[in-house]
Order: C-alpha cells, then sequence, then structure tokens
C-alpha cells in the first residue's frame, strides 16, 4: 500500500511540475508580447480641444477628409478650414471646435500596424485598454504564481485560472473604458476629451482587480435599474393621479 502511495506522490509530482513549467512560459511568453503590442500601438496622434492644431499638414487634413463617409462632415471640414489648411480658432464656436475634434479623432488614422493597413483612434483605444486589462490580470496571476511556487503550495488544478485570467482582465478593461466614454462612471459626457493615459491605468485597475471590479458593475446596474424603476412608478402614479391630467 505504501508503495502504490508513493508512486501516486511521484506522479502527482512530476504532473504538478510540468504545470508550474507550463504556467510559467505561459505567463513570461504572454507578459512580452502584450507589453510589445502595448508599445507598438501606443497612438502617436489624439486630438482634444486645447491641443489641436491651428495648422495640419495637407498629408494629415487629405487623409481624414477621405475617410469620411457623411458629406455633413465633408461640408462642415471644408467651411471649417481654408485652402492653407489652416484654422482661425477665434472665428469659430465652441460647439464647432468640438465637432471638429469628434471628426478628426473618429476619423483619423495612424499609420500601418502590424497587419493592419489603417485603424482609428477609437479603434485603437479599445485594443489599447483590452491589452492593458489583460496586464492587470497577468500581473495579479503572476503575484500570485510567484507566491505559491515559492512555498511549495502550487496546486495544478489552478493552472486554467492562470490561463483563463488574462482574458477576464482584457473584458473587463474594455467594459470599464465604454463605461467611461458613455459618462456613466462621471456621470458627464467625456467623449471628446479622452486621457488614454487614464484609461490606461483604470483597464489595468480593473484587471488586477476583478472581483472588485464585477462588484462596481453589479453596483452600477443596481443603480440604473433602481434609476429606471423609479421613473417608471413616477410614470404611473402621475396616470394615475386625476389631479395630474
Amino acid at each position: 500500500m505504501e508503495e502504490n502511495s508513493d508512486k501516486i506522490d511521484v506522479k502527482t509530482s512530476k504532473k504538478n511540475k510540468f504545470k508550474v513549467f507550463l504556467v510559467g512560459c505561459y505567463s513570461a511568453i504572454l507578459s512580452v508580447i502584450l507589453i510589445s503590442l502595448l508599445i507598438i500601438l501606443w497612438p502617436h496622434q489624439s486630438f482634444n480641444i486645447n491641443s489641436f492644431p491651428k495648422i495640419l499638414s495637407q498629408e494629415q487634413y487629405d487623409r481624414v477628409f477621405k475617410s469620411l463617409v457623411s458629406e455633413k462632415d465633408k461640408i462642415f471640414l471644408n467651411k471649417i478650414y481654408k485652402e492653407d489648411v489652416s484654422i482661425d480658432i477665434n472665428q469659430i464656436s465652441k460647439q464647432e471646435m468640438e465637432r471638429l475634434v469628434e471628426i478628426f479623432n473618429n476619423n483619423f488614422y495612424t499609420k500601418r500596424i502590424l497587419f493592419i493597413e489603417n485603424i482609428s483612434i477609437e479603434k485603437l483605444y479599445m485594443i489599447i485598454v483590452l491589452i492593458a486589462g489583460a496586464l492587470g490580470s497577468l500581473i495579479l496571476a503572476l503575484r500570485s504564481f510567484t507566491k505559491y511556487v515559492g512555498t511549495g503550495n502550487f496546486d495544478g488544478s489552478w493552472t486554467w485560472w492562470y490561463l483563463i485570467k488574462p482574458f477576464m482582465g482584457a473584458l473587463l478593461g474594455l467594459i470599464f473604458y465604454f463605461l467611461i466614454k458613455s459618462g456613466i462612471l462621471t456621470n458627464q459626457n467625456t467623449a471628446l476629451d479622452i486621457n488614454i493615459y487614464g484609461i490606461v491605468v483604470v483597464s489595468i485597475i480593473a484587471g488586477m482587480f476583478t472581483d472588485q471590479a464585477i462588484i462596481k458593475l453589479e453596483q452600477i446596474f443596481g443603480t440604473l435599474i433602481n434609476k429606471n424603476s423609479n421613473k417608471v412608478s413616477n410614470e404611473q402614479k402621475k396616470d394615475d393621479d386625476p389631479n395630474s391630467h
């Protein structure tokens, strides 16, 4: 009986060592890939109201103009810009400036990235927050991995947790990016003034603290449901009140 138990322990130990090796290699390779992608994909050009250039190169102007689908946007762009592709900030209103910034942020294309010929700033931000969220979860996974391997308490049954965790963090990073863009987290419209550093930090934190991030999402969902329920109940009360008609 003792010999059989020893054989089982040896087999379990070999399996555990293989899983340690697998998770270790996976984490190291994924770390290098994610960091490299973040550096490669980091946007070289984005606009906000304060940093919008008064003079653009003909290449930049043509790149945006050719990408426009809406005829209204094309007419608006031709109205704002002069022949020398310059703009006088003092001659346009704040609303026109905000629209101009939005057009450029949605249609200004970066250089060729990997196998993608052209990609808008908006789509680029989405890819970056996916990477940042995955990095956040990978940091948490590496902390857990080194701790349990170092103490000799690594449990091979958790292997899939280490493999899947970065993908969970990536999705949470993207969800929180959408929440920021929609203004739900900030209670205001931030679509025209997105700080790339800020959204990357939020995505990394969401990836690192996935349990807390999910609880936060539950709270947000609960708040939205309560608001809608209160709105519906108030409307029903008005309908039921004869004095309200």
